[in-house]
């Protein structure tokens, strides 16, 4: 029994990380390593990063501009700047990005921003309901290279049409490749993360409209009971 329960327990294991080395492997081949060409889309969503105050942190200001960059480029109508605050009382991402990019001279009317998410796959699953609701379905999803990798599996968990664009980024290019890759770790157990909370709150959303069914039923029972 014992002996069974190891070679189970060994075997879960293993499997767990060949599945990391391979997303790992995933991540580290899907990072552009250079512009990528693309089509007109309905949106241009700029992932969050630190703000400063009511400024942005200097990644979250390349993200932006090159937002900004698209956006005049007429790839899209339309710029949505996402992230929330990680501390009450201080300005959201979402809004220190749509502040930043009013000074630009961006129409107000072009700028879409939320201001819950905490991480990325929240910053995707509010753009994708905001976009919902103004009725934007394509989207190119903006952020540094080593980022979109992990944007590109969230965005399908979430069924969206994404391209994407990564922001020019020299501190990238001039790291070491032990630097690299401790990057690269990151963004695999971020990644992992997401997957692994997607999945768990597609069985909360089964588990509840099973108990929703169930109470459903009990209740029509009740009433049958009731009847006769």
């Amino acid at each position: 029994m014992f002996k069974n329960l190891f070679t189970c327990i060994s075997f879960c294991f293993s499997l767990g990380i060949i599945c990391c080395l391979a997303l790992l492997g995933w991540i580290i081949n899907g990072t552009p390593t250079g512009d990528l060409s693309l089509k007109k889309a309905d949106a241009i969503v700029v992932l969050g990063a630190a703000a400063w105050g009511n400024y942005p942190s200097p990644i979250f200001k390349n993200r932006i501009q090159h937002g900004i960059k698209l956006y005049h480029s007429h790839i899209a109508p339309y710029l949505i700047f996402t992230g929330g605050t990680p501390k009450k009382g201080y300005p959201s991402e979402g809004i220190v990005a749509k502040h930043w990019a009013l000074k630009q001279s961006i129409p107000q009317k072009a700028i879409f921003a939320e201001n819950k998410s905490r991480d990325t796959y929240e910053n995707l699953y509010y753009a994708r309901t905001l976009g919902s609701q103004k009725g934007l379905r394509s989207f190119i999803i903006v952020s540094d290279a080593y980022h979109l990798p992990r944007a590109r599996l969230i965005s399908t968990l979430l069924n969206m049409d994404v391209q994407l664009s990564p922001t020019p980024d020299r501190y990238w290019q001039n790291k070491t490749t032990r630097e690299k890759f401790k990057v690269y770790l990151h963004e695999t157990n971020s990644a992992l993360g997401a997957l692994i909370y997607h999945i768990s709150h597609q069985f909360r959303s089964i588990a509840s409209l099973v108990n929703h069914a169930k109470n459903a039923w009990q209740a029509r029972s009740k009433q049958s009971v009731v009847r006769k």
